[in-house]
């Protein structure tokens, strides 16, 4: 009952039930980051995992490596938190569609019309280009180095 109220109640089970693959989804159902305290195999399930970063793309960061590594996984991370991409494979930080979905992902929606002019709006648009808002931090060197991603 406790992980149907709050899938981080996992961290209190018995190491045998954090291997209770029935039990472990329906904590991260609830928690994504629930992932954390399900054994290591259960962290190389696929279909676990994909449900794990659909409730926080964060929960990328508890993946076996070889998830870290599958384009699907982190894609469905990155849409959910940009900031995922930092625990996606190298390769994968090298993909201009993922690091492009990532900064939409973490920059804030641009209001429809800015009645205060062009001053409100550089420091709204200034404020998400800080290197700790924005998903490019994470993203291979050669895209920080890529005009049209930067732009």
């Amino acid at each position: 009952e406790a992980v149907r109220q709050n899938g981080g109640s996992l961290c209190f089970a018995d190491a045998l039930l954090r291997a209770d693959r029935d039990l472990v989804w329906e904590a991260v159902q609830r928690s994504g980051l629930a992932l954390q305290f399900a054994v290591s195999g259960l962290r190389s399930d696929r279909a676990l995992v994909l449900e794990a970063v659909r409730c926080s793309g964060l929960a990328l960061q508890f993946a076996a490596p070889e998830l870290a590594g599958d384009r699907d996984v982190v894609r469905e991370a990155v849409l959910r938190s940009g900031f995922a991409l930092q625990f996606a494979a190298e390769p994968l930080r090298r993909d201009r569609s993922l690091v492009l979905e990532a900064m939409r992902q973490t920059a804030p929606a641009l209001p429809e019309r800015c009645e205060e002019g062009p001053p409100l709006l550089d420091r709204y648009l200034g404020a998400w280009r800080l290197p700790n808002d924005c998903a490019l931090q994470y993203a291979a060197e050669e895209l920080r180095a890529d005009r049209e991603v930067v732009l």
